[in-house]
């Protein structure tokens, strides 16, 4: 090997090593985001939107009103003649038309609502809503950290295996190298070197097929994360089955919200029943000419007045004790609905406590026996290279480690997926 391929080799060491990302499970979760948590966020924001909206319309109303108007056929209204000529007999009528050709109006509108028992209601709900949308955004988040953890720890099983794959292979290749001689030199059968070449070849495809399960499992992490090529994870399994996780009460608390909404309606139904009293003025004024003169101040004339409107429902008495029954029923189902929550999520806790226990027993034997499979799989290769047994003998033992290392593997996965539950 000369200068310049060892300049390239140490090149591309440092360049990998460069590139090489560390990215522990809590830096994950930080930089994570999904479309879930994206619209959950914007539901909020446009709750917040309502909420206001509903405040808002507390405030005056106040706006402008204006028109303008051609008569074409002006009607002619019948008074009695007796208003404007004396003489004229009794019952004699005299047409006479009350309006120009033109009018027009321009002036401020406004409206306030003294007391108004649906407003009440309205920034009530709206406030419920506000809140449903934050503990969306607390559910999204536990749901994503809980995504990030099942992907992370399906990254790094698959590096796992991807590196004890690697290494079993080229273990494999030393002694094939030993079979091979031994063949040559008349020591072994052509089947039991066909045996060795035929192993070999199955931990190459072995080797590959755990590469592409790298990257897989990398692309599914990528869709949270951005990442540039494949990353270093910094925490282990054992970290990540430490971890303590958080019980979810989201359905809980979306049931309290509901029932307190509902509860505040039924409160409040009676205050229904008030009247509705709203303060109305306007403030304008008024044109009539026969000729198109807006200009001409002596055909406006002011207007201007003040009311005080008063709403009193009568006909909704019936609807409302209907709807007073129907919130009162609605309590009750909820009330069920919470305290069935609770029965469920109190034997949720003491299942999850067991399975967790038997899934911990489930991985201390899982690696007592990888340890036993491992001394088993050290002493047959020792005999393989010294002649003492054949290399069938060495691929039984390298299955049994194989099949004892995806139980370690398995029962790891299992037990941090009933923790992320």
């Amino acid at each position: 090997m000369n200068w310049k391929t060892i300049f390239v080799a140490v090149f591309a060491s440092i360049r990998v090593m460069c590139n090489a990302q560390g990215l522990s499970l809590e830096e994950a979760m930080n930089t994570a985001n999904s479309t879930q948590l994206s619209e959950a966020e914007w539901q909020q924001r446009i709750a917040a939107l309502k909420l206001e909206s509903a405040k808002a319309n507390r405030l005056p109303m106040i706006y402008g009103d204006a028109n303008l108007q051609r008569n074409l056929i002006i009607p002619v209204t019948p008074v009695p003649a007796i208003a404007f000529n004396p003489n004229a007999e009794q019952g004699e009528m005299m047409p006479l038309r009350f309006a120009t050709d033109w009018t027009a109006k321009a002036g401020l509108q406004g409206s306030f609502d003294l007391f108004n028992p649906q407003n009440h209601t309205a920034i009530e709900e709206a406030k419920l809503n506000e809140a449903k949308a934050a503990v969306e955004i607390e559910n999204q988040k536990a749901s994503l950290k809980r995504t990030i953890t099942d992907l992370y720890a399906q990254c790094l099983l698959s590096m796992e295996q991807s590196k004890i794959a690697e290494a079993t292979w080229n273990n494999y290749r030393e002694i094939e190298q030993i079979i091979k001689a031994r063949y040559e030199e008349g020591r072994a059968s052509e089947i039991e070197y066909n045996k060795t070449l035929q192993k070999l070849n199955e931990l190459e495809q072995l080797l590959r097929e755990a590469n592409a399960i790298v990257r897989i499992n990398v692309n599914n992490l990528s869709e949270f994360i951005q990442l540039d090529g494949v990353p270093e994870l910094t925490t282990s399994l054992e970290e990540i089955m430490q971890t303590a996780t958080d019980d979810d009460d989201f359905e809980r608390k979306q049931l309290q919200l509901d029932w307190h909404n509902t509860n505040y309606k039924w409160k409040k139904i009676n205050m229904e029943a008030l009247p509705k009293l709203t303060l109305n003025a306007y403030y304008g004024t008024n044109h009539y000419s026969n000729s198109f003169d807006l200009l001409n101040s002596q055909y406006w004339y002011g207007n201007s007045f003040v009311n005080l409107s008063i709403r009193i429902p009568i006909t909704e008495t019936y609807n409302r004790s209907i709807t007073r029954n129907q919130l009162q029923h609605q309590l009750k189902l909820t009330q069920l609905q919470l305290d069935d929550l609770q029965k469920k999520d109190a034997i949720k806790k003491l299942n999850k406590a067991e399975n967790l226990n038997m899934y911990q027993s489930r991985v201390a034997s899982a690696l007592k026996n990888l340890q036993l499979a491992e001394s088993n799989l050290k002493l047959v290769e020792e005999q393989v290279k010294s002649g003492r047994v054949l290399i069938t003998e060495l691929n039984k033992e390298m299955d049994n480690y194989f099949t004892a290392q995806k139980n370690v593997w398995q029962a790891q996965y299992d037990y941090i997926k009933k923790l992320i539950e």
